[in-house]
């Protein structure tokens, strides 16, 4: 497939301007209260930033569909690990203080 270069340029500006919004965006939700959603916005933008990275700086949006199938199926692997490392970590109990905690300091020098 042809492309023209004056086009592909632009669409390229395009993607910069908008991850540069994303990226201004992303600094703007860490300094605002949002509290319990902060973290699930966050991982929306990025998700969004890299979804455009993938598409038109990796050129997957101009290949064929085992392509795209094959970068899907990286962010599904990555999704599964996430949902059981979250799993877990919702799970534990209260264990107490923590055993690894450093020693206090004493004041004698």
């Amino acid at each position: 497939m042809a492309h023209q270069q004056g086009s592909e340029l632009k669409t390229y500006f395009a993607i910069f301007a908008a991850l540069m919004g994303l990226t201004f965006l992303t600094v703007y939700v860490a300094y605002a209260d949002l509290g319990s959603m902060a973290p699930v916005v966050a991982v929306g933008i990025a998700g969004v930033k890299a979804t455009l990275v993938i598409l038109y700086f990796m050129h997957v949006k101009h290949e064929t569909k085992l392509i795209g199938l094959y970068a899907l199926s990286g962010f599904v692997f990555v999704a599964i690990m996430i949902a059981v490392t979250m799993g877990e970590v919702a799970g534990r109990t209260d264990t107490g203080p923590d055993p690894l905690a450093p020693a206090p300091t004493q004041n004698g020098g």
